[in-house]
């Protein structure tokens, strides 16, 4: 439920952002969101930080428990290092792409539409986001 709500989040603030960048999808047209859809930015921070595991968030303790019984109950070495390698990518991944959204400038032009439906999506995003960090105080 917990890996449900973050990949909610992550759809939500993802679809926003192309929706408002004329539905492109490269990311090196879509950088320095800042000052372009911070809410939505912020949202996707949350997203990407509680699904690399940062402790207290709930992306947290799924992961945790998942690695805690892999270690303990497991037989394959490599089973156990393939999840091991899979928490890695995912978490430079997600410092890629909030490095890219959040500080680089974009080397095309802002593509940038009239932010129709970005106040609705910006208020599910805040409402998703407060229960992946409530979530997470709630479980520990």
């Amino acid at each position: 439920m917990i890996i449900l709500a973050l990949q909610a989040l992550l759809f939500i603030c993802v679809g926003t952002l192309i929706n408002t960048h004329i539905h492109c999808q490269d990311l090196r047209t879509i950088g320095n969101l800042v000052f372009q859809v911070p809410s939505i930015l912020s949202c996707l921070n949350v997203a990407n930080i509680a699904l690399c595991g940062l402790p207290f968030l709930s992306g947290f303790y799924s992961k945790d428990l998942i690695m805690e019984v892999l270690i303990h109950n497991s037989y394959s070495f490599f089973l156990v290092m393939g999840f091991i390698v899979g928490v890695l990518f995912t978490t430079i991944y997600s410092f890629r792409l909030i490095y890219i959204t959040t500080i680089s400038m974009s080397r095309g032009f802002v593509r940038q539409l009239v932010e129709d439906g970005v106040k609705d999506s910006s208020f599910a995003g805040v409402l998703i986001s407060l229960s992946v960090v409530f979530c997470g105080c709630i479980l520990n």
